[in-house]
């Protein structure tokens, strides 16, 4: 080795002991207690879900909704012809002014006669006929009225209203298409009331009836993260003969979080992503599992292999490891450390010096 050789290396060599003196940051291994989750698949479901079908006869004459809109309650989704249907509540409402008239002129006439008939000037057949004609006005009165109101209601029908505000998620029916009472026209759903269906084996569903405890997670969020907690949980009272489960519901809204929290903020934004018939996870708490952490910077990856700088005597050693869930920025290690080894949280420095310690010894060699 020439002497500039020499000169590089044992600078080199100088740098690295520096940052080998440097005392490494690190952190004990520890058993936590966390809660011990089972967890199942689900589907979700709409709480407020509505088919709305026609309720008189006509032909579609406008669709102002489609797949996917957000309409507001009472807005009018789609429109009727509506000719036949005010024909018939203009011929109503003539028939009642007629009967107004006919009930006019009877009152009148009943009360002459009732005059005549306390003069003693007619007989009491006369009164009694006066008496009916007076009856019968009346009703076709009531009659009309009645049939002044059907007809109202009837053209009503020809303008659909949403029931409440939602998102149309199915169409049946296009414009001029000839439609009956109860043909289906469109269905929707309310997106901020929903709730999840999942089928629990008999002996957890006991342990959930005991604890009451469970969270969402959708298929693509992260199950410690990203859950959404439930407003409501039901279990059903029976089990199912055929598979031994029972049926838990667990009712969701956008703000079932504690309010005025981050988890609240993430909880709505995975909320907002849920639709009714796909599935998600459900996390259920069946008791408490000790559980080993270590601090999720302190992990590194080599190709598939997952591991920890472990420090004894001060001295790093890299170390495989078998991880197991993410809890925030914890990870669980399944395998490969015991609690109260010593691991070093800054995994760079580590190898900075394992890398100088090897380079040592090589210098050392003669």
């Amino acid at each position: 080795m020439d002497r500039s050789s020499a000169a590089a290396m044992a600078l080199f060599i100088l740098f690295w002991s520096c940052s080998a003196n440097a005392e490494l940051a690190s952190i004990t291994a520890s058993l936590h207690n966390m809660p011990e989750q089972r967890s199942f698949d689900g589907r979700v479901q709409a709480i407020n879900q509505a088919t709305i079908s026609a309720q008189t006869r006509g032909r579609i004459e406008e669709i102002n909704v489609d797949i996917g809109d957000v309409v507001d309650a009472g807005a009018v989704i789609l429109t009727i012809v509506s000719t036949e249907q005010r024909a018939g509540l203009s011929q109503a409402e003539a028939n009642f002014v007629e009967a107004k008239s006919n009930l006019a002129a009877e009152t009148s006439e009943h009360q002459r006669i009732k005059n005549l008939f306390g003069l003693e000037f007619i007989a009491k057949t006369e009164m009694d006929k006066a008496n009916a004609r007076l009856s019968a006005a009346t009703a076709k009165v009531d009659s009309a009225q009645a049939a002044m109101n059907t007809a109202k209601e009837e053209l009503s029908y020809t303008a659909v209203k949403a029931p409440y505000t939602g998102i149309v998620s199915a169409r049946f029916v296009e414009p001029g298409e000839l439609v009956q009472p109860g043909t289906v026209l469109m269905s929707g759903y309310n997106p901020n009331a929903l709730r999840v269906e999942v089928d629990v084996p008999q002996n957890i569903a006991d342990k959930v009836r005991e604890l009451r405890i469970a969270s969402v997670v959708p298929m693509a969020g992260n199950t410690f993260t990203d859950a959404i907690l439930p407003s409501k949980l039901i279990l059903y009272p029976t089990a199912d003969p055929a598979t031994s489960t029972v049926r838990v519901r667990l009712e969701l809204s956008q703000y079932s979080s504690p309010p005025s929290s981050d988890l609240q903020q993430v909880n709505e934004q995975y909320f907002n992503e849920l639709s009714p018939g796909e599935f998600v996870k459900v996390l259920f708490k069946v008791g408490e599992i000790q559980r080993l952490l270590i601090p999720l910077s302190s992990v590194v990856y080599r190709s598939e292999v997952t591991g920890v700088y472990v420090l004894k005597g001060g001295k790093p050693a890299l170390r495989q490891i078998r991880s197991g869930a993410i809890f925030a920025d914890q990870l669980e290690v399944l395998a490969g450390l015991s609690a109260g080894e010593i691991v070093a949280t800054d995994p760079v420095a580590a190898s900075t010096e394992l890398t100088s310690a090897r380079l040592a010894n090589l210098e050392s060699i003669p």
